[in-house]
């Protein structure tokens, strides 16, 4: 049971800095991209951060299920 719990807060864990981190990256290398409050209306970049976001979900669900 521990081990689950563990296993479930380690997959939480490893997506927020991944995909949290990848935002505020982005936001620091990329400020004109982004309206006041991290609004975006650049379509390429919303794409490019569904897709990291996608990706980074299945690597904390990967890391989960280890």
């Amino acid at each position: 049971m521990l081990r689950s719990i563990l296993a479930v807060i380690a997959g939480s864990v490893t997506w927020m800095v991944t995909a949290l981190g990848t935002d505020a990256l982005m936001m620091s290398l990329y400020p004109h991209l982004y309206n006041g409050g991290g609004r975006v209306e650049n379509v390429p970049l919303l794409l490019f951060s569904g897709f990291y976001s996608l990706l980074f979900s299945v690597l904390g669900g990967y890391v989960t299920a280890l």
